[in-house]
């Protein structure tokens, strides 16, 4: 193949991991669903390249696993998801709900909520990449 058509290949694909996961991120509605989306789709995506990576050539590995599932999968996104978790108790009234619609935030506390964020996003990935690699298709 050329290195033009791997090229448009790989910025395609790339493209569509992001904008996809752009999509999918935007139609939650508020930031603590992006945040469960963006865990979504990172596990997701551990997944699917534990599979490919299972089942593929390097060339598909390479095109596929670092530009699809690369742009699909976001490790900034996640980070600023813990950030704002981390930080929800800036607007957090002091009776437990949001001040902006006063919507129950229950118990756990924002850093809390954070590392269990955290911990499960890793945990989760590792499983599901684990689960992706034991497929053969």
């Amino acid at each position: 193949m050329s290195t033009v058509i791997v090229t448009l290949g790989f910025i395609l694909l790339a493209a569509i991991g992001a904008v996809g996961r752009g999509w999918f991120t935007a139609a939650m509605p508020d930031r603590r669903s992006a945040a469960l989306a963006t865990l979504v789709l990172n596990v997701g995506g551990a997944f699917a390249l534990g599979a490919v990576i299972a089942n593929a050539g390097s060339a598909v590995i390479t095109a596929v696993g670092t530009a699809g599932l690369g742009a699909l999968t976001t490790f900034s996104t996640m980070q600023l998801d813990l950030v704002e978790l981390a930080e929800t108790e800036a607007v957090n009234g002091t009776d437990g709900t949001d001040e902006a619609d006063g919507r129950l935030i229950g118990p756990v506390p924002p850093r809390l909520l954070a590392a269990g964020y955290l911990l499960g996003t890793v945990v989760l990935g590792v499983v599901a990449a684990d689960a992706g690699l034991r497929l053969e298709v």
